[in-house]
């Protein structure tokens, strides 16, 4: 309903496979963990404090009717692919 879209990454993952999300997600705004920030802050992305996220500006989110979220495979046949997700309005 916000209007914004998610992608949940997995903070074990090797470095390689968070860069190539980030990167097919096209510089998305993270929220980490002050422990996680240097995982991600690759300039692939924005990454906000996942506890001071609350204090940034405000962002555009888009429509509320499009993407809701994305989800990556595996990977098990080379790089993991993302599978949009629209969202359902009743």
């Amino acid at each position: 309903m916000a209007g914004a879209a998610y992608a949940p990454l997995g903070a074990d993952d090797p470095p390689a496979r968070l860069a190539g999300m980030l990167e097919d997600l096209g510089r998305p705004i993270v929220l980490a963990a002050a422990e996680y920030r240097a995982k991600v802050e690759s300039g692939a992305a924005r990454v906000l404090d996942l506890h001071d996220a609350g204090e940034a500006e405000p962002l555009d989110l888009g429509a509320p009717d499009g993407l809701a979220y994305v989800l990556f495979t595996s990977g098990s046949t080379g790089r993991p692919k993302g599978v949009a997700v629209n969202s359902i309005r009743s």
